[in-house]
C-alpha cells in the first residue's frame, strides 16, 4: 500500500513515525504537514491531497489597482463570494475577457461607462458574434454585481441586446466515423482511451481533461461535473477499465500529452482530440 508510484506525485512526503509505522504527509515546501490518510491511492487519499493542494497554493502578486478605475471594479468583482460561486470553465472564461477589455481600452472610471459605451463596443465584435456576446455576459455580470453592492447606481448593460446568428453546431459522429477512428486509433493510444472514455461517460471537454485515476475505485466512476457542481457517478464496463490499464495515463488525469503533461484547458484538449479524427 506504502509502494510510492513513478512519477512522483509532488509535495507528497512518506514518513516512518514511532514503533514503525509509515504514513503519508502532504508538505508544499515550508507550508504546513498534513496528514494524508493511509492507504495510497483511495479517492479519500486523493481528495485530501487535492484539499491540501489547493490550502497551500502559491499565494498571488499584489497587483495594486486604481480605485475607481475599471480594472480596480473588476478586481473586486473577483473577490467576491459571487465570483466564487461560478464554474471554473466560466470564471476563465470572463477573467480572459476581462483581461482584453482592459489592455484594449484605457482602464476608464467605470463611473464613464454607459449604455452607449457598452453598445459600441457590441459593435465593433460584430464580425465575431459569439465573442460579442460572451464579451456581454461578462460585462452584466460585472455590472448587475456592481449595482447590487452599490458601486453603481445604474447598470449600462440593460437595454443591449446581444446579437443573433445562426450556428450550425458540431457535426454528429456516425457509426462508420466511429468505427475508422477505431482502425486509427487502436487499444493502448491514448486518442482511443479519449474516445471510449467519451462514449461510456457522456462528459464534457471540460471534465473530459481533468478525470483521472483518483476518480476511479474498482470500476466506479465518480467525480463532481465542473460546470454544475453536480456528483457523477457511474459503472464503467470491465471493457473500459482494461483500456485504461491498457494506456499510458498520468497520476492525476486518464489523458494526457505526448510528454506526459496534463492539459491545461478544454480548449487544448479539444483541439488535440479534433486533430485526432480521421
Amino acid at each position: 500500500m506504502f509502494d510510492m508510484p513513478r512519477p512522483r506525485p509532488p509535495h507528497i512526503q512518506h514518513e516512518k513515525y514511532r514503533h514503525g509505522r509509515r504514513v503519508w504527509i502532504f508538505r508544499r515546501g515550508k507550508g504546513k504537514r498534513v496528514r494524508l490518510p493511509d492507504e495510497y491511492g483511495t479517492l479519500e487519499f486523493w481528495e485530501a491531497y487535492n484539499r491540501a493542494l489547493k490550502d497551500q497554493a502559491a499565494s498571488p502578486k499584489v497587483v495594486r489597482q486604481r480605485k475607481g478605475t475599471l480594472e480596480w471594479l473588476i478586481g473586486r468583482h473577483m473577490e467576491s463570494a459571487y465570483w466564487q460561486g461560478l464554474s471554473s470553465a466560466t470564471r476563465r472564461q470572463r477573467s480572459n475577457i476581462y483581461k482584453n477589455v482592459i489592455r484594449n481600452s484605457s482602464n476608464p472610471p467605470f463611473s464613464t461607462i454607459d449604455r452607449l459605451t457598452i453598445q459600441q463596443a457590441m459593435d465593433r465584435r460584430a464580425e465575431t458574434p459569439a465573442q460579442a456576446n460572451c464579451f456581454l455576459k461578462a460585462m452584466q455580470s460585472l455590472f448587475l454585481w456592481a449595482l447590487r453592492n452599490g458601486h453603481v447606481e445604474v447598470n449600462p448593460t440593460i437595454g443591449v441586446q446581444p446579437i443573433k446568428y445562426k450556428s450550425k453546431g458540431f457535426t454528429a459522429w456516425t457509426t462508420a466515423d466511429v468505427t475508422q477512428f477505431c482502425h486509427r486509433w487502436p487499444v493502448g493510444t491514448k486518442q482511443r482511451l479519449a474516445l471510449e472514455l467519451f462514449l461510456v461517460s457522456g462528459l464534457r471537454r471540460g471534465d473530459m481533461h481533468v478525470a483521472g485515476p483518483q476518480h476511479l475505485t474498482g470500476n466506479i466512476f465518480s467525480m463532481r461535473n465542473q460546470k454544475t457542481g453536480t456528483e457523477v457517478t457511474m459503472q464503467f464496463p470491465q471493457s473500459l477499465v482494461n483500456t485504461i490499464r491498457q494506456t499510458e495515463t498520468g497520476a492525476f488525469h486518464f489523458i494526457t500529452k505526448d510528454n506526459g503533461d496534463p492539459f491545461t484547458s478544454k480548449e487544448s484538449f479539444g483541439n488535440w482530440f479534433g486533430s485526432a479524427m480521421p
